[in-house]
């Protein structure tokens, strides 16, 4: 069976602190764009997404048993630092 976790905009601090997965740091495996998703399964590796692969990926990966977390929610947040930023 498969499940999928969709993240919306967390309602408590303590929500919040369960839901921030992802800094903007994290990067997306298929093209380096910030990740906002984490596709996790019991036998691999975890897979990080940006939006735009998460939502092309997300089928296939939720029929291969990942369980996907999505902080897409942080798009319309404050401007993530750079990554390079030091």
């Amino acid at each position: 069976m498969s499940t999928m976790t969709t993240m919306t905009s967390p309602a408590t601090e303590e929500d919040q602190a369960k839901s921030d997965l992802l800094t903007a740091r994290d990067r997306c495996d298929s093209c380096g764009a910030q990740a906002f998703s984490i596709a996790e399964n019991d036998k691999s590796h975890d897979l990080y997404f940006c939006n735009h692969h998460k939502n092309k990926f997300e089928a296939q990966l939720i029929a291969q048993g990942f369980r996907i977390t999505d902080e897409s929610y942080k798009l319309n947040e404050k401007p993530s630092i750079s990554a390079n930023a030091e």
